[in-house]
């Protein structure tokens, strides 16, 4: 069990950190280090945001399907909303069953949200993963299969809801979370067939040393959509050689010669690629850490160039 020295009660709004900003495509300042909440209860959510908030973080990502954001909100309730930047996510094609109705289920998803996080806003809200899916009960049941077109009309339906909600006022910027190139570019292309953009801010994807997508970063960028990035010290155990990759020349050389961890420069490559990410941590100590790189030190263009080989 995590122990936690940040007290729960009332606190006053964080002084400003020092954590730049991206410009997204509408205009919307996202900063560029946010911390994430997956695989929290209710409880440990809300005291790693509390924590989180009092060390500076000014962006917080949640999620439908986290399942805690009672716990968030709970957090946020103690500071000014003008305090923080929040992302959230609805769970494709929404939460309550079925996928007759995308439209309606992702607008139902969204006021969800809001009512678990207690705002009337929220900065940027993902579509979690492209294949159209819902919940019922603790399992999960797919509408249709990813591949390819596959999913295509569903995800449309789910975006123009989105759409509505940011014209509406209710979200400020939207994106998608888990899409790949092709994926993209038929929500784009067929936005397009209808003479209207597809307004996507931000795709949020797995992306780290040794594990990084170069060519969704340059369709992402041709296409004005920010890529973010979740998991920046590795996927999840097994799934890729994270530990390996930390530890191998390319990286424990550049930390040494900066004294800083082989986690630090591993965040700071993502900072200086331009790919914002979503760290996640229960200590104090680590959340300074995950800080540091904004503004501690710089890879100079030989070592990003080796750690860009990995």
């Amino acid at each position: 069990m995590v122990a936690f020295v940040v007290c729960l009660g009332a606190l006053a709004a964080p002084a400003p950190a020092p954590i730049p900003s991206i410009r997204l495509n509408n205009g919307v300042q996202m900063p560029m280090v946010s911390l994430g909440t997956w695989q929290y209860n209710v409880t440990t959510a809300e005291e790693i945001v509390t924590l989180g908030l009092s060390q500076g973080f000014t962006h917080i990502d949640a999620a439908y399907m986290y399942f805690n954001q009672k716990g968030v909100g709970a957090a946020l309730k103690r500071v000014p909303r003008s305090s923080y930047f929040l992302t959230t996510k609805v769970p494709d094609c929404g939460r309550l069953g079925g996928c007759a109705d995308h439209y309606k289920n992702t607008t139902d998803s969204l006021e969800a949200d809001l009512a678990q996080l207690g705002v009337e806003y929220v900065d940027l809200v993902l579509v979690h993963w492209p294949c159209p899916g819902y919940y019922h009960g603790a399992n999960w049941s797919s509408c249709c299969n990813c591949s390819g077109s596959e999913g295509l009309s569903e995800r449309l339906d789910t975006w123009r809801a989105l759409e509505e909600l940011r014209a509406s006022g209710e979200v400020r910027a939207a994106g998608v979370s888990n899409f790949d190139t092709d994926q993209l570019e038929g929500m784009r292309a067929a936005a397009a067939s209808e003479g209207r953009a597809a307004n996507l801010s931000v795709n949020q994807v797995e992306w780290h040393l040794g594990y990084h997508d170069e060519p969704l970063l340059a369709y992402c960028r041709a296409a004005g959509i920010t890529l973010q990035a979740y998991s920046p010290l590795g996927g999840p155990a097994g799934s890729h050689p994270s530990p390996e990759v930390l530890h191998s020349p390319a990286v424990t050389t550049a930390a040494g010669a900066h004294n800083v961890s082989v986690y630090q420069v591993a965040l700071r490559w993502s900072l200086q690629r331009g790919v914002p990410l979503v760290t996640s941590t229960s200590s104090e100590a680590h959340m300074e850490a995950d800080l540091s790189p904004l503004y501690g030190f710089s890879l100079s263009d030989e070592e990003m160039a080796a750690l860009d080989r990995l």
